[in-house]
C-alpha cells in the first residue's frame, strides 16, 4: 500500500533523509572527488531513493553500500553509521508512499485481502 496526507508526507521525508544519509556518508569523506563509475552509480541509487523508484530494491543495495562502508574509527562514526542503517531499514519496511514513482507505476492497491 502507498499512503498518502501526512503519512505519505512522512515517507517523502524518509526518502529524502535515506538519501541524504547516503551521500554525506560516501561523498563526504571526499575520496570521490572526480567522476567515476561508482560516483555515478551511487548518485543514481540516491536520486532512485529521493524520487522511489524500486524502493525495496534501492534500499536494498543503499544497505549493502552502507554496511560495506561501515567506519568504526570513532565512536561519532559508529553512532552515525547506525542512523543511516537504521533509516534505510525504516524505508525498507514501510515502504515508498504515495508521492513516489512506485505508486504512480503500481498504483494505490491492496495486493494481500485483508484478515
Amino acid at each position: 500500500m502507498f499512503p498518502a496526507g501526512r503519512a505519505g508526507a512522512a515517507l517523502l521525508i524518509l526518502r529524502f533523509s535515506a538519501a541524504s544519509a547516503l551521500v554525506l556518508s560516501i561523498f563526504g569523506t571526499g575520496s570521490f572527488s572526480s567522476l567515476s563509475c561508482t560516483t555515478v552509480a551511487l548518485s543514481t541509487l540516491a536520486l532512485a531513493l529521493m524520487v522511489g523508484f524500486y524502493t525495496p530494491i534501492a534500499c536494498g543495495l543503499v544497505l549493502l553500500v552502507q554496511i560495506v562502508t561501515f567506519r568504526s574509527s570513532s565512536l561519532y562514526e559508529i553512532a552515525d553509521g547506525i542512523l543511516h542503517i537504521g533509516l534505510t531499514v525504516m524505508l525498507l519496511m514501510l515502504g515508498p508512499g504515495a508521492y513516489s514513482v512506485d505508486a504512480k507505476r503500481f498504483g494505490r492497491r491492496i495486493i494481500l485481502p485483508a484478515r
